[in-house]
């Protein structure tokens, strides 16, 4: 039993570019695909693999244009039968224009697919339905669909021009249609669960957080949501108000007046009790109960975790004293640390190594996407910025491409001693998701690879325990003991980081050994992390996966890492499901 995919490819000039090439050797077919660039804005359409032309380049008036070669894919064949179909008796139906990217899907039954694909640059109605015929059911999916089915291994068996259109057959064996089948039924259990999972702990922090006396949250929390401190933390306080809000504003089951209402009282305990001695900017680590600072950190954080719950109060609100405090205080963070730091507090001291952590440009590239979503001004205003940050985290790979460390001189250069060899597998893999989402706008497809090779892949497979299971919290990049106590716990938040990028990485790349790896993780931290007893996650484990700590909330853990991480992988889950039953946006 096989199945049958029919792709038709087409591009107009000022649309999109394309150069595919076949090449006949003897009974192997070699494809040569090259990234496709949508004028005016480039863009990954397909991957190796996933067409053919019998041309070399367009014709000058169809637009030709420079590109790349992405990779070659070799596969052998029955027979390589390439000819030109233009006087066959199949009438297309006509095209409209423009139209969304993406192609019809006809289901012929368990042993066969067909697919017809438009390609274009913009937005717009849906292409007509092929006419395969009133018996067969027809639905609209996108690009990434065929990408991903064409990914499993697909073999190209023919190709042929019909009408300005190309088509390409591929056989797809039985295996290969069922392997999909129990892709996605995997992929549907893990949104069920995630998605179930999403629900209690943010039920557990509506029960347990909320101080209705002087607003702001409770985070010290015991195993039962009992409060045994009171002290507010200013880097967790931030981050439920955004956590809150996001929920708010991206799930319709979330869209609550419980939660708006409590965002907005985190928001004014913020406004009136984060910095230490306003209209100076620097904010408290540490605030009393009703709002009296305790400690300040010589860092930028705080400041960072005020800004995105101002941006983001400002987005499900519209006040927009919300967003001039937020780019307010992000002008000042950046001058911090691009020109002056004195106001952080920090003495200059005469043997304090030049040493950058990768935590800075991380957090500031963070800023730059939370701020910049779906705003054109600062997009604009914070391009360079955000350039900047990505070129200061990737010269964090060091060693010839061998390792990720932490802390490396301001000009990129290796540092001696622990400083210098200390390694973050967790924090190097959430670098990696902040990457990915900076190549995918980019539409930069080999900054895409070397991402998942240096900050998935690399801190993975150094940093996962192959004893116990779980990501180790430090390591020495030569082998010695860290000098940290809690190097070798399995802590929370790594593993939620790791299962946004391993999703993240395979729904960009299509690559299945990453889904693979997400569901080692996930297995893992669902099987240690969650407490099904009284809900939310215990956040430090042992190194053979028992718990060591068992709060639930605490100076470092609050209402932030585990609902972040659900929410993105029941989304992330959700588009990958989407792929192959309706155009994006059509719910």
């Amino acid at each position: 039993m096989k199945g049958i995919l029919w792709g038709a490819f087409c591009g107009k000039a000022n649309e999109l570019r394309q150069r595919l090439e076949l090449k006949e050797k003897g009974r192997h077919v070699v494809l040569e695909a090259t990234e496709n660039e949508v004028e005016g804005k480039g863009g990954m359409l397909l991957s190796s693999g996933q067409a053919c032309c019998e041309e070399k380049g367009l014709d000058a008036e169809d637009g030709g244009g420079d590109s790349n070669d992405l990779s070659s894919v070799s596969e052998t064949t029955d027979s390589t039968d390439v000819k030109d179909s233009s006087e066959t008796s199949l009438t297309l139906p006509p095209r409209a224009s423009p139209c969304p990217a993406g192609f019809w899907i006809l289901e012929t039954g368990a042993s066969q697919r067909q697919f017809q694909a438009w390609f274009t640059a913009e937005e717009g109605p849906l292409p007509p339905s092929p006419p395969f015929g009133p018996e067969l059911t027809c639905r609209w999916s996108s690009l990434e669909q065929l990408k991903d089915i064409l990914a499993l291994g697909a073999q190209p068996h023919w190709v042929h021009k019909l009408q300005g259109f190309w088509f390409v057959e591929v056989i797809l064996s039985a295996k290969r249609l069922q392997d999909m089948e129990k892709e996605r039924a995997s992929l549907q259990a893990w949104k069920d669960r995630v998605a179930k999972e999403l629900d209690s702990v943010v039920a557990f922090w509506l029960q347990h957080s909320h101080d209705q006396e002087h607003g702001g949250f409770f985070t010290c929390l015991a195993r039962n949501g009992q409060v045994y401190d009171d002290l507010k933390y200013i880097w967790l306080q931030g981050r439920q108000v955004w956590m809150y809000c996001r929920l708010y504003r991206n799930f319709e089951r979330f869209r609550r007046a419980e939660l708006l209402d409590a965002a907005k009282a985190g928001g004014e305990f913020l406004l009136r009790f984060a910095r230490v001695a306003p209209p100076a900017k620097k904010c408290a680590f540490v605030l009393t109960r009703d709002g009296r600072p305790v400690k300040v950190q010589r860092t930028i954080f705080s400041e960072c975790f005020y800004t995105i719950a101002m941006n983001e109060l400002w987005r499900v609100t519209k006040e927009s004293r919300y967003q001039n405090e937020a780019v307010e205080m992000m002008d000042q963070i950046v001058h911090w640390v691009r020109e002056d730091p004195a106001g952080l507090g920090r003495p200059q001291l005469s043997g304090t190594p030049d040493a950058e952590s990768m935590a800075v440009p991380m957090m500031l590239m963070n800023l730059v996407d939370q701020l910049s979503e779906e705003d054109e001004a600062l997009t604009k205003k914070y391009a360079e910025l955000w350039d900047w940050c990505a070129q200061r985290i990737l010269q964090h790979v060091q060693r010839d491409g061998k390792a990720i460390l932490e802390n490396v001189s301001h000009d990129g250069k290796e540092l001696t001693g622990c400083l210098g060899r200390h390694q973050n597998p967790g924090h190097a893999i959430e670098a990696g998701w902040f990457l990915l989402q900076y190549a995918r706008k980019k539409g930069d497809a080999k900054l895409r690879a070397h991402i998942i090779d240096k900050f998935l892949l690399l801190p993975f497979r150094s940093g996962w325990d192959a004893e116990h299971g779980g990501l180790f919290y430090f390591q020495d990049v030569d082998g010695f003991c860290p000098t940290q106590l809690e190097w070798d716990m399995k802590l929370w938040w790594p593993h939620n980081e790791a299962m946004i990028s391993f999703l993240m990485g395979y729904r960009d790349s299509g690559d299945p050994a990453l889904l693979q790896i997400f569901n080692q993780v996930a297995e893992y931290t669902f099987k240690h992390f969650h407490d099904p007893e009284n809900g939310e996650w215990f956040g430090y484990l042992n190194r053979e996966g028992k718990v060591a700590l068992n709060f639930k909330g605490g100076p470092f853990k609050g209402c932030f890492h585990v609902p972040r991480c659900l929410a993105m992988c029941e989304k992330m889950l959700g588009d990958l499901l989407h792929r192959g039953s309706a155009p994006a946006g059509s719910k």
